[in-house]
């Protein structure tokens, strides 16, 4: 049924005036408006709820019959709107984050304690994935936020940017006949799932790396760093990853090639305007990443200058 809370007090206004103009008037509507909703009240309702005279209109027995409870039905939508406002005025509530697990390891320490801390009442649920499933869960509404690699331009999407990385090859700081990426015994360690190692393979084998080199393949980021730093091969990282460890022997290969990354939180143009979420955004929009992003441009700088 489709009657609206103004469709109710226009119609409460019509029989206490006994006329639409006056009602009109009252409502800063034109008449004619008001006709249109008194008919479609009648027509949901199936019943006809005025007589309309040269004088105005009175009611019927159904027109008394709802205006017998047009107060109450427009006192509970009052009340209903009075609690969601409380609610979205309130930090308070279940949402949703989505970033890519190692990444997560980083940048998640950078907000969330402090959010956990300030906000007990609202629950940030994770989820973990690659950045390009995530981005595709949050613009089909199955997460409320996530925090991802290059996002897609998306026409649903919000994009924040919150750091740089880059993504290029690493080895140990004092590599072995396996980490020589231009010798006959080089390993190197890619992840598969990243879209960026196409690009860099082809680089590095145009630059006249990998010549020779035996390929090995790991999903997980961790397992890539610490191959490189017990010397079982050279491997591609992002930077943050590669540095993530403290005191690990692992560093960038100079005059090789790189992947310039940006880290962004993206949301939904369309999600909840509730003031818990506006937190969220906040927190994650406004988190102090220098630290990491240095880390990754000093790397960077480093490897590009020697």
């Amino acid at each position: 049924m489709d009657i609206s809370l103004a469709d109710l007090k226009a119609f409460r206004e019509v029989a206490r005036l006994g006329k639409v103009s006056a009602a009109a008037r009252v409502l800063n509507l034109s008449q004619p408006t008001v006709s249109w909703t008194m008919k479609k009240l009648e027509r949901e309702l199936g019943k006809p709820l005025l007589v309309r005279g040269n004088r105005g209109v009175t009611l019927t027995r159904a027109g008394k019959a709802l205006l017998e409870h047009t107060g109450n039905l427009i006192q509970e939508f009052q009340n209903l709107s009075d609690e969601i406002q409380t609610d979205s005025e309130e930090v308070r509530g279940t949402y949703t984050l989505g970033v890519y697990a190692m990444l997560g390891t980083y940048t998640l320490p950078c907000f969330l304690p402090q959010l956990l801390m300030d906000y007990p009442a609202l629950e940030l649920r994770l989820t973990h994935d690659l950045s390009r499933n995530i981005a595709e869960a949050v613009i089909n509404r199955n997460l409320d936020f996530g925090i991802v690699v290059n996002p897609p331009a998306h026409q649903d999407l919000v994009i924040r940017k919150l750091y740089n990385d880059f993504i290029g090859y690493w080895t140990h700081q004092q590599p072995n006949g396996l980490q020589d990426l231009t010798g006959p015994d080089s390993v190197l360690w890619l992840p598969p799932n990243l879209r960026q190692s196409e690009t860099l393979l082809g680089e590095a084998k145009r630059r006249g790396f990998l010549k020779q080199t035996r390929f090995r393949y790991s999903t997980d980021l961790g397992v890539i760093h610490h191959m490189i730093a017990a010397g079982g091969g050279a491997g591609l990282l992002p930077a943050t990853i590669a540095l993530a460890f403290p005191g690990s022997p692992v560093e960038p290969i100079p005059n090789t090639p790189s992947y310039h990354d940006v880290i962004c939180l993206v949301y939904r143009h369309d999600r909840p305007k509730t003031r818990a979420a506006e937190v969220v955004i906040r927190a994650i929009s406004e988190a102090d990443y220098q630290g990491i992003d240095r880390t990754a441009e000093g790397a960077l700088n480093w490897m590009q200058a020697n």
